[in-house]
């Protein structure tokens, strides 16, 4: 720990550590965590367009349709986390990610996503 510590501090960053975290439940941290490895999936001009197709003129879906237009799973699941860290379409997390989680295509300045 000391090592880390010292690494923390060499960067300029502040290193603490939660021993009792109340307001951030088990489920929300394993929700937390796989948007983290999507996060790492490539989002591209493809996956952007076929993201906007599939939405049409609605401006919610829930997470199960959208991942079925988008690959089905895992592959559309992960698009959609890949998305959405990526800030082109926003995932309601307040009650995890399940086939109903309402999901909505975001447009930041007249684009989509953080280009």
């Amino acid at each position: 720990m000391k090592m880390v510590k010292a690494v923390y501090h060499h960067v300029g960053q502040d290193f603490f550590i939660l021993f009792q975290t109340p307001h951030i439940s088990a489920t929300f941290s394993k929700t937390l965590i796989t948007l983290e490895i999507a996060a790492q999936d490539r989002v591209g001009p493809q996956e952007k367009a076929q993201c906007v197709m599939a939405f049409g003129r609605e401006q919610s879906r829930s997470f199960g349709e959208l991942s079925l237009e988008l690959g089905g799973q895992p592959l559309g699941e992960r698009r959609i986390k890949a998305l959405h860290f990526h800030h082109a379409v926003s995932i309601d997390l307040r009650k995890g990610i399940s086939p109903s989680t309402p999901v909505w295509l975001r447009m930041a300045g007249g684009g989509f996503g953080n280009a």
